[in-house]
């Protein structure tokens, strides 16, 4: 099982990465569970609260905005950062097998940080065209 673990789950950038996440593990038939500390996601995809959150020896965990202070007795640990500032790897105690950035330059932002890591972008919903009858003018905020 796959479980992302996150300190925060209310709306939000990275939440919303999730979300969508989530959603595409268990589209393609992996079960994944986001779980974390704020309501907000609940509703949204398969998830939990973060203190219900389990271990099992075969999980596998994508970590987000937590330090924890050991590696969890699982398959795999990863750390996903999405942040800068809010999240120096540097200054982290090492729990993790493998961090993840988002891109390059976020990646050259955490120049300090010498352990192994994958560059993978975020997944971007579909955004879904339709016509709307008798509308004439809409305006739209796209984005995190």
């Amino acid at each position: 099982m796959i479980k992302i673990l996150s300190g925060h789950s209310e709306r939000g950038g990275s939440t919303t990465v999730f979300i969508e996440l989530t959603n595409t593990f268990n589209n393609l038939g992996l079960d994944c569970t986001f779980f974390g500390p704020h309501a907000y996601h609940l509703d949204k995809c398969k998830s939990g609260n973060i203190v219900d959150a389990t271990h099992e020896t075969e999980d596998i965990f994508i970590v987000h905005f937590l330090r924890l202070k050991q590696r969890p007795p699982v398959k795999r640990v990863v750390l996903s950062c999405h942040e800068k500032n809010l999240f120096d790897f540097s200054r982290v105690k090492h729990f993790w097998d493998e961090a993840v950035f988002i891109n390059k330059a976020h990646r050259e932002y955490h120049s300090n940080y010498t352990g192994p890591y994958s560059i993978i972008p975020n997944i971007v919903a579909r955004l879904n065209k339709t016509d709307k009858k008798n509308v004439h003018n809409i305006a739209a905020v796209i984005g995190t």
